[in-house]
């Protein structure tokens, strides 16, 4: 089950971002020892909250046709991974096997603990806040109010070093995938109209495919399975 997971999000990031791993480029590993607890030792509500935030978002902001809304979906997806991958054995970061995707924070693992819920929670949460700029100050404040609700509930039981760490890291990941977005929006027309065709021009389709990748994620990440 848990190679699913990698080959989902690696294709969906993939066929989204038009971007393909040079064959000479240099794979970066995650660091094999760590201080910090496995991502698999935490339920999987964090991410399952959050995603069903984005599903919402998706279905109520203004301008979120399939193509926005697919390219949504991969920029949130691949934070999802990029925050918790280091806390998952056998598993890489897709910086530097995404084209243009080179910067992002590597974290310490050797050297600091971190909590990866607190790093998923705090790098959804920058992501979100950009990508749904439009969305109405009633939805705004639903996403602050999420992102309050799992910082109080995480803090416990863990130091201000661990904490401080996670936020850091989680904003960190999050601006450098924002960046990256940037960048490929200057040339996403063509991603556009493939996405679109994929869709078949059906936001449905767009959420059915979304709903099969958080059911999937949440199962694998996490102890408890998404209840859909």
């Amino acid at each position: 089950m848990r190679i699913i997971l990698k080959i989902l999000l690696i294709g969906l990031s993939s066929l989204l971002f038009f971007s393909c791993k040079k064959d000479k480029e240099e794979v970066i590993p995650v660091p094999k020892n760590s201080l910090s607890a496995p991502a698999s030792n935490y339920e999987s509500v964090v991410a399952s909250d959050w995603l069903d935030m984005h599903l919402f978002l998706i279905k109520s902001t203004p301008g979120f046709t399939p193509p926005v809304a697919a390219r949504a979906l991969g920029y949130h997806s691949l934070a999802l991974y990029e925050s918790v991958v280091y806390g998952m054995k056998n598993y890489n970061t897709l910086n530097g096997q995404l084209n243009g995707l080179t910067s992002l924070t590597i974290a310490d693992t050797s050297g600091k603990e971190y909590n990866w819920p607190m790093v998923a929670s705090t790098a959804q949460y920058t992501v979100l806040k950009e990508l749904y700029i439009t969305a109405s100050d009633k939805n705004k404040a639903k996403i602050d109010s999420l992102k309050t609700l799992y910082e109080n509930k995480l803090k416990v039981g863990i130091t201000n070093t661990v904490i401080d760490n996670s936020v850091k890291l989680g904003a960190s990941i999050a601006s450098g995938i924002l960046e990256y977005a940037k960048k490929r929006r200057r040339s996403n027309r063509a991603f556009e109209q493939l996405s679109f065709g994929l869709c078949g021009g059906n936001r449905n389709r767009v959420l059915e495919t979304y709903q099969f990748t958080k059911n999937t994620i949440t199962a694998i990440l996490g102890k408890k399975q998404a209840d859909g």
